[in-house]
């Protein structure tokens, strides 16, 4: 038999010698591994072009929020118009207020807007609540600035806030980018931030230059001092309410006749004080039984007010008479 010549069976068909099933077997796994490398580049390619779709797409979207939250109107406050980036930078400022007291008062977990604030109020509520208010107020002190003709140079202000972010960043841990983020919104920069902070800065100063321009002279702070001075000036006293006794359903002859009885005991108190007798002795004396451990107690005395405003002597319960010694 001749290497070349091909063998043939009885029936005429190819006899396969252990060769060429071992080329045979070779071929359809190159052609089956061509396959599979066709499928993955065809497979790449699809995947690659649907990445690029959603990253194109993702750059679109982002562009047109960054365009939304940057120059759309958002809010009106009076004749402002607002974007979104403004009233974030107040809302996050009220927010910010909280500092780390607010983590004991809300759930860090839990979206603002599903944590009850009041009955009415949810937490997001009231930091909206609280950002409009910042808003009016700061917008009227620019706008009367303006029409008086205030000028404030915000530069050393604005660069000494600049570098207490810059330390404030590196002591949290961050970038200064992150940080801003973190502090005023997701798409809050250091130089989006800056006529907001500087108008912030304005509305400040112009706030102190109406409180000294306003501010009431030595003479009227004396003169207003002298006609309010039990609103302002504290004491130290002693103090015994007598209760009139009063029945439920009582007639109004009978509530009469009970706070005379009571207005009698407190003179004669207080003309046992003016006597000379003791103010504690004379508390355990007419105290009720419920309340003479209050005075029965040497170490502290019940009677005794100490550093409260003179105007709470007159604050008497109903019902009762209230002698001071």
């Amino acid at each position: 038999m001749e290497g070349n010549k091909e063998l043939q069976g009885n029936s005429g068909q190819k006899v396969l010698t252990k060769y060429d099933r071992k080329m045979e077997t070779r071929k359809k796994k190159e052609a089956k591994d061509k396959r599979e490398a066709m499928m993955m580049r065809v497979g790449a390619a699809v995947i690659g072009i649907v990445l690029v779709v959603a990253i194109v797409g993702s750059i679109v979207i982002s562009t047109m929020n960054k365009k939304a939250v940057t120059s759309e109107t958002y809010v009106t406050v009076g004749s402002h118009d607002m974007t979104k980036l403004e009233y974030d930078y107040y809302y996050h400022t009220a927010l910010n207020s909280y500092g780390a007291y607010l983590s004991y008062l809300v759930d860090p977990s839990v979206s603002l807007d599903e944590q009850q604030y009041s009955d009415e109020l949810t937490w997001k509520d009231f930091f909206d609540q609280t950002a409009v208010d910042q808003i009016k107020q700061t917008k009227a002190l620019i706008d009367d600035a303006k029409a008086n003709h205030f000028t404030y140079d915000a530069t050393q202000d604005y660069n000494d806030m600049l570098t207490q972010m810059n330390t404030n960043a590196t002591a949290a841990g961050m970038t200064v980018p992150d940080y801003y983020k973190a502090m005023y919104g997701s798409y809050a920069t250091q130089k989006n931030m800056e006529p907001y902070i500087k108008d912030g800065l304005l509305a400040g100063a112009y706030y102190n230059h109406l409180q000294e321009q306003n501010k009431p002279t030595e003479a009227e702070i004396d003169s207003y001092y002298a006609e309010h001075v039990l609103d302002y000036d504290k004491v130290d006293y002693r103090s015994f309410a007598i209760a009139a006794d009063v029945a439920e359903g009582a007639t109004e002859a009978e509530i009469s006749s009970a706070m005379e009885a009571a207005k009698a005991k407190a003179d004669a108190m207080m003309a046992a004080r003016q006597a000379g007798e003791d103010f504690e002795a004379l508390c355990l004396e007419n105290a009720t039984e419920e309340n003479k451990a209050t005075y029965e107690d040497t170490e502290t005395e019940g009677c005794l007010t100490t550093g409260d405003y003179y105007y709470t002597l007159h604050r008497l319960p109903t019902g009762c008479t209230r002698m001071a010694g």
